[in-house]
């Protein structure tokens, strides 16, 4: 409703994990808005198991979800974004890029794939006049966190309250951040004012990595 207020807005379902769904979708956002010029990518949470009880029908669905979509979204926005030279996509992916996130195996590795995906193609299209980054999300109050404690707590037999102070305690700004903040980082990201940033990623966590980033 925000967004249909603030000007002409396009609703079109799509399977992601379907590419010709994605090339149709893709197809009739261009024919009711003309050509993209901000592309965000942000593929679904997968079950949570550890890596190794993931199985390869656990790896190929994750890879359905994740990093097949992602690469098949930059094919079909690149094209026109390099003819007009101009352009962003962004990819969403994850803290667990950097630190492998527990029992998160195939978003862990997945997530690690499209950041592979978005610093290649960074390098290919840099004199494209396209821009390309990743942001990543860290305990952000969104319905996926909310699964994962709710999942934790039944396990642990503790209570989604004290699973959540705990996580929230382990994060130097004491809280999880807001789906606001995080889309205001994402949304400066895909602005003019980040004009010279490209082929990086922009980690939204409240201070929790502690490692040096690249």
């Amino acid at each position: 409703m925000e967004l249909a207020a603030a000007g002409a807005v396009a609703t079109i379902e799509v399977d992601i994990t379907d590419p010709a769904q994605l090339e149709v979708g893709h197809k009739r956002v261009v024919e009711l808005l003309g050509p993209v010029d901000i592309g965000v990518f942000n593929g679904g949470g997968p079950p949570t198991t550890n890596l190794l009880q993931l199985g390869m029908s656990g790896l190929d669905s994750a890879y359905s979800l994740l990093l097949r979509p992602a690469y098949r979204f930059l094919t079909l926005l690149a094209p026109s974004m390099m003819e007009n030279r101009n352009g962003v996509v962004l990819f969403v992916t994850s803290s667990g890029v950097f630190e492998p996130i527990p029992e998160l195996g195939s978003s862990n590795v997945m997530r690690a794939g499209v950041t592979a995906l978005m610093k290649t193609a960074a390098s290919e299209l840099a004199d494209s006049g396209m821009r390309v980054m990743s942001i990543a999300p860290g305990r952000i109050a969104t319905r996926r966190v909310q699964e994962l404690d709710r999942k934790r707590a039944e396990q642990s037999g503790s209570s989604v309250e004290d699973i959540a102070a705990t996580s929230a305690a382990s994060i130097p700004m004491g809280r999880y951040g807001s789906p606001d903040e995080f889309g205001r980082v994402a949304a400066f990201i895909c602005s003019s004012a980040a004009s010279y940033m490209h082929g990086t990623t922009v980690v939204v966590d409240g201070g929790k990595l502690k490692g040096f980033l690249a």
